[in-house]
């Protein structure tokens, strides 16, 4: 067996530290709870032109998300981590997901989910920032 060099260590330690980070992600959030999780992006977060195949949006850090039944009663809710991660748990059913946001001009989509028992959903909202 070859000894790895420093540059090797490096990397298989950055992937130790990004799986640790998409671990709820890939597992569904809470241990097996029924639920939502996922995360929330800002697009566009770069002033001026974008260029093509530049990544231009930002985790939107520390704003609710709500999870109401199709009637509208709100069944969970919560905030968003400093990197845009959630998970709301909830009963298996149709549900509304949608984010409050702090400023007029940032745009969210209202997502319908289906939550599945013993199951958390993914689901990634990208809000448009009003930025051109």
């Amino acid at each position: 067996m070859q000894p790895m060099n420093r540059m090797g260590d490096r990397a298989r330690g950055c992937g130790c530290i990004l799986l640790w980070l998409a671990a709820p992600l890939a597992w569904g959030g809470a241990g097996g709870a029924s639920g939502v999780h996922g995360s929330v992006v800002l697009s566009p977060s770069c002033a001026g032109a974008q260029v093509d195949g530049a990544e231009c949006q930002t985790p939107f850090a520390d704003v609710v998300l709500q999870l109401s039944t199709l009637e509208g009663r709100l069944v969970s809710s919560g905030r968003s981590s400093v990197l845009g991660l959630y998970d709301l748990a909830a009963p298996a059913g149709r549900y509304r997901l949608q984010v409050i946001v702090p400023m007029k001009i940032v745009r969210c989509p209202r997502t319908e989910v289906e939550v599945i028992d013993g199951q958390s959903t993914p689901v990634a909202v990208r809000c448009d920032s009003g930025m051109r």
